[in-house]
């Protein structure tokens, strides 16, 4: 949005409107018709993605159909008045349901006006009027916040707005960068943890686009080490201040890059413009009739030395002192309340490397220890080298271990049993058979 300028130094823009309707032929007729009578319109076609660009860039107003995708008008409705960024705003529905249910139960979600297609235009705009919608508002500024912390962005985005700033948010660098490209702020914040990028390199990008080279940028971060501090400055970091900061704070560093900016040609031009090769002072004139001026020898110059010319370095940024603390609230929270979203400080990086620990002292163990480094003492071979466990020592002495030592007597000893016990088995079979038979012949 191109904005002209105003008495108070501030910025005119059309009011806002955004239009969630899923038929697009209609979305670009109410866009075309609300443009031309002097209002910044704009339309999404599905429920997420008008609740998603309501938080984000808060319109003055949203046109809402009834039957939309994903979750429909009347859900949308509820979901927009339960936000704090966007529970104030001004709902008007346009449908072709016109029963008394519809038109009740969307009053009772909190819309403002229900209108029923086809409508008229002069009846819509009349209805945006009433609303309080402006054709044109007066800002001091925009300002755009790259930060993946929505709650903590709907807050900084509403206090902004109390001052006069048209503020709006996204939550990865990528958008940052896009959003940029396409509708430059006149201010940068941003967060040091950003999705996607982070925010030393989004700084070093934009500091590289002619678009945004010259766009003043603010870092809010919890990360206050002096080593991120000044590598935030030697990337092109305006200011740098962390988190948890104040209200005050954060709007007088605002104010402070504004003034601080490069005025550009319109703003810092007062007179008229001149044109080639001619003169503001003013010539007298001279009569006609006055005697020719003697001609003026210039003075001879004796040759000298030229100067050596010095070349303009350019300016060495440098932070801006810190702000002391305080009688008021926190940003974000009560006093002695931990604001939300701050984390523990990031330790600054040493110059000198830490000394290294000394490791304990291991007490020395009876059993053998299983290595796994060639230069470790006792080994003998590949698989002690492998981490293969040591076996223990067999005592020696008993049957047992001479048994196990020979092995074919003890494979002989084994045929021998098992041949025994084969020789067994028979032998009772052959007995318990014959007994039948002897009981049989009795009985006969």
């Amino acid at each position: 949005m191109v904005g002209t300028g105003s008495a108070s130094g501030g910025q005119s823009i059309p009011g806002k409107i955004l239009i969630v309707d899923d038929d697009p032929q209609l979305c670009h007729v109410l866009a075309d018709t609300l443009k031309e009578s002097g209002y910044d319109a704009s339309s999404v076609q599905n429920a997420e993605q008008a609740l998603l660009k309501a938080i984000t860039n808060p319109p003055h107003l949203i046109l809402l159909d009834v039957e939309i995708p994903q979750m429909g008008g009347l859900a949308l409705c509820q979901k927009l008045r339960g936000n704090n960024s966007t529970n104030k705003l001004p709902i008007v529905f346009l449908t072709v349901r016109d029963s008394d249910f519809d038109r009740q139960a969307a009053l009772a979600m909190g819309a403002n006006q229900y209108l029923t297609k086809p409508f008229q235009k002069d009846q819509l705009l009349k209805v945006i009027e009433e609303c309080g919608v402006p054709k044109s508002f007066v800002v001091h500024g925009r300002i755009l916040i790259v930060d993946d912390d929505m709650e903590l962005c709907q807050v900084i985005a509403d206090t902004l707005k109390d001052k006069g700033y048209d503020t709006q948010f996204v939550q990865t660098a990528e958008d940052g960068v896009e959003r940029a490209l396409a509708d430059p702020p006149d201010i940068f914040l941003l967060d040091l943890e950003v999705p996607r990028m982070g925010g030393l390199v989004l700084c070093q990008k934009l500091r590289a686009t002619p678009q945004t080279k010259d766009i003043p940028i603010m870092f809010l971060t919890v990360r206050d080490s002096d080593f991120d501090r000044q590598t935030a400055f030697n990337l092109g970091a305006n200011q740098y201040v962390t988190k948890p900061f104040r209200r005050s704070q954060l709007i007088k560093e605002v104010e402070t890059l504004f003034a601080a900016r490069k005025p550009t040609i319109d703003e810092d031009w007062v007179g008229p413009s001149l044109g080639h090769g001619q003169s503001s002072v003013p010539v007298p004139a001279v009569p006609t009739d006055a005697p020719a001026a003697a001609p003026v020898t210039p003075p001879i110059v004796p040759a000298t030395t030229p100067r050596p010319v010095s070349v303009p370095q350019p300016p060495v940024r440098t932070p801006l002192p810190p702000q002391p603390p305080r009688e008021e609230q926190t940003f974000g929270a009560p006093k002695n309340e931990e604001v939300f979203g701050a984390i523990a400080p990031v330790q600054a990086r040493s110059a000198q490397p830490p000394a290294p620990t000394p490791l304990p002292t291991q007490p020395p163990t009876m059993r053998p220890q299983a290595v796994s480094t060639p230069a470790a003492t006792g080994i003998k071979g590949f698989k002690d080298f492998s981490g293969a466990k040591p076996q223990p020592d067999k005592p020696s002495g008993g049957f047992k271990n001479w048994f196990f030592g020979h092995k074919w007597i003890s494979i002989s000893i084994s045929v021998v049993l098992a041949a025994g016990l084969v020789w067994g088995s028979v032998a009772l079979y052959k007995k318990f058979s014959g007994g039948k038979k002897e009981a049989a012949e009795e009985n006969k």
